[in-house]
Order: C-alpha cells, then sequence, then structure tokens
C-alpha cells in the first residue's frame, strides 16, 4: 500500500466516544432526539444490516438484533440553514434532515452529505488505522478533502 507522507500530520488519531458525537452533533445544529418508529420497518432494516457489515463491525461482530440506535431529526432553522442551502437529499425524507448512530459499531446513516462528512471526521480514526496505513484511514482523508473542496 502507497504510503501517506506528510498527510497524516493533520490528523490526531482517536475515536470520538458516541456520547462525544451525540454532543457535538446537538451543539452545532438543532438536532431533535427522536425514535426509531419515525421511520419505516425497511429503513429501520436496511440501517442494522448496513451497520453490521461495516467495517469496524469485522472485528466487533455485533448482532444485528444487539444494535442500538440513536436517530435524530434536524428541521429547517435558522441555525440548520446551511444544511438547508446545499443539499435537495433531504426532501427524499420528508423534507428533514435526519442523522442516525448506532452505538456499538458507530455505524452513521445522514440523508445530508455535508454533514454526514461533518459527522466522519468528528467521529475520528482509530489509532490502529492511523498507525497501519488502512482503508479506514484513507476513507477518512478522503471525507476531509471533499469536506475541504466541497464536494458533497
Amino acid at each position: 500500500m502507497k504510503k501517506l507522507p506528510g498527510v497524516k500530520t493533520f490528523i490526531q488519531p482517536g475515536i470520538k466516544p458516541i456520547d462525544a458525537l451525540c454532543a457535538w452533533l446537538e451543539d452545532a445544529y438543532d438536532a431533535e432526539l427522536i425514535t426509531m418508529n419515525e421511520f419505516s420497518d425497511h429503513l429501520a432494516k436496511m440501517m442494522r444490516f448496513n451497520a453490521f457489515h461495516t467495517e469496524a463491525n469485522k472485528a466487533l461482530q455485533v448482532a444485528e438484533d444487539d444494535m442500538q440506535f440513536i436517530p435524530y431529526r434536524l428541521r429547517e432553522t435558522a441555525k440548520n440553514a446551511v444544511l438547508f442551502e446545499t443539499s435537495s437529499s433531504y426532501l427524499n425524507y420528508g423534507g428533514y434532515v435526519y442523522v442516525i448512530i448506532e452505538v456499538k459499531t458507530g455505524y452513521i446513516f445522514c440523508n445530508h452529505n455535508k454533514l454526514f462528512l461533518e459527522l466522519v471526521i468528528e467521529q475520528g480514526v482509530s489509532q490502529f488505522d492511523y498507525d497501519n496505513e488502512t482503508l479506514m484511514l484513507r476513507w477518512y482523508l478522503d471525507c476531509m478533502e471533499r469536506l475541504a473542496l466541497g464536494k458533497y
């Protein structure tokens, strides 16, 4: 694998705990905690399937039935205005922006690309991925680049 000289120096490795990630979201935006009942059974099944098949869960092996999701809805408010100016993807979800975070795997679903990139970057990258320059580090760096360049 090609080494990543210089680029890594911009990163402080470490995964933010889920409660801290949620606190960041609630501080940065008007994020309303909701229940998974707000979503269709199909979407809930898709969330479990996707979280189960994440790179992180290859090692964790969290069963789909043991997963816990924290869902948020972000309405169009002054604090959230930037989200509604930059994307129309939320229109497919009743006109709201949603964030769903799985507690044990760290899987993130978000129907807004810019916010998704912000969440991934805020979540961080593990020391293992940093030290070994894994695919997860490369994906993290790609997310940083896309956000910086406005490619969302």
